[in-house]
């Protein structure tokens, strides 16, 4: 469990740089430590392999449709990734797709949460919020 937004490192993972700016606000209003960014799911997952174990995000955001490796190609390597810690970081997929099949495959990768776009930060904020405090202590 996360005591509070002020000890969260958060990695977003979308190919849309007005999205990746406008998420980041979000999280920097609502108190989060770090933001770190990536362009999709290729690069975020070879920045995830650099990173230090205790140094990985404690959340993901992670758009779907992406060039290179979209969301659900990078859930499926960070799902099935033999470092426990890298492959258990909670996800939330934040896309404009909400027809049954992508939901249905991102659940299957184990996703922990799903936000249409356009979300209020609120709705952003109280997701992640409900999402850390149901995990154990990392």
């Amino acid at each position: 469990m996360v005591a509070s937004l002020s000890a969260v490192d958060v990695l977003i993972v979308d190919d849309e740089a007005f999205v990746r700016k406008t998420l980041t606000q979000m999280l920097r209003l609502a108190g989060v430590r770090s933001v770190t960014e990536a362009v999709n799911g290729r690069h975020a997952f070879s920045e995830l392999l650099d990173v230090p174990e205790q140094q990985l995000p404690n959340l993901i955001l992670c758009d779907v449709e992406m060039d290179q490796m979209d969301g659900l190609e990078f859930l499926k390597k960070l799902r099935d990734n033999e470092n426990e810690a890298m492959a258990s970081i909670p996800v939330i997929i934040t896309t404009a797709h909400t027809d049954a099949q992508t939901v249905k495959a991102a659940a299957q990768r184990q996703i922990d949460g799903y936000l249409v776009k356009p979300f209020t930060a609120a709705k952003l904020v109280g997701r992640i919020e409900a999402i850390l405090a149901a995990l154990p202590e990392r």
